[in-house]
């Protein structure tokens, strides 16, 4: 481990070879407000008879050490380890941003590190609102706005057909920084951001331009017409022929109890067809099949 004792004899030459093996330190940081962080110096470094200084913005001497009497300032004991040199920042706050630096002095200053320390709070939750929409079947204009709580806001307008969206006009030339506004193929993105913590909100497009949707609802319209249409057709034939092959599970299906059995089915539906025999031959309908009086009758009248 090399030392460095910084006297009076020699200052010039041992501080040439203090800068030439150790180089002091440049860091910038930033952190979030409430948060701790902690400062240090080269390792190994021994001060000797000079003082060692942690100094705020160049200015402000937050701790003071020569030989074994330390001078902190009040807000700051506590915080200072003198076996490494190091200082520990708690618990910071948007005050605490600025350079600090650690010094050694004798009869010039060498600088061991420099921290430039940036402390930046929480930004602010978001809010997407949609200003205006002009809808048509085939195009959709609208206007939504990305505000914070601090009154601070932007406002785009977008247009968009069935397959693309694109901006109306021109954004402006100066947002705010920490907010953006911007659409995805899906959504429309509101974020707030800095260095240490973002928020946003989205809509999806869909919700805002629902053009789209008439084609799905009039596939659902025609489906469920045939399918109940269907439906009533086979319980008619059913009722009306009840020997008539079929699945007993379609006979569930229709008859929407998936615990009943065709016997259980067959007790609440009319009788069946008259004749000499309750199925009818191949290739014939149970219709074909009855008597000609009894097709002329009303189904209540039958037998």
């Amino acid at each position: 481990m090399v030392k460095v004792y910084l006297k009076p004899l020699g200052t010039i030459m041992l501080r040439y070879i203090f800068i030439l093996f150790f180089r002091f330190q440049f860091t910038d940081k930033i952190i979030q407000t409430n948060r701790d962080l902690l400062l240090t110096v080269t390792e190994g470094v021994q001060i000797g008879e000079d003082v060692f200084y942690w100094k705020f913005k160049n200015s402000i001497n937050i701790i003071r050490l020569n030989g074994d009497k330390i001078t902190i300032k009040e807000e700051y004991k506590g915080r200072f380890f003198k076996h490494n040199l190091s200082l520990i920042l708690i618990n910071v706050q948007l005050s605490d941003s600025g350079i600090y630096t650690a010094v050694v002095s004798g009869t010039k200053d060498v600088i061991l590190s420099t921290y430039d320390i940036r402390v930046e709070a929480p930004v602010y939750p978001v809010l997407l609102s949609v200003d205006s929409v002009f809808n048509s079947s085939e195009s959709c204009n609208f206007t939504v706005s990305c505000t914070i709580e601090l009154s601070l806001s932007i406002s785009r307008s977008f247009t968009c057909d069935r397959r693309t969206c694109e901006e109306a006009s021109p954004a402006p030339s100066d947002p705010p920084p920490s907010l953006h506004l911007s659409l995805s193929d899906v959504s429309i993105i509101c974020n707030h951001s800095n260095h240490v913590s973002w928020r946003n909100d989205t809509k999806e497009i869909q919700q805002v331009c629902p053009f789209g949707n008439e084609l799905i609802l009039m596939f659902d319209f025609v489906f469920n017409s045939m399918l109940k249409t269907s439906s009533v057709m086979f319980l008619y034939r059913y009722k009306r022929c009840p020997d008539f092959p079929i699945h007993a599970h379609l006979l569930q299906l229709f008859w929407g109890d998936p615990e009943a059995t065709p016997g259980q089915l067959g007790d609440i539906v009319p009788p069946a067809c008259p004749g000499p025999s309750t199925r009818p031959p191949p290739n014939r309908t149970c219709l074909e099949h009855l008597p000609r009086e009894a097709t002329r009758r009303h189904p209540e009248q039958m037998p």
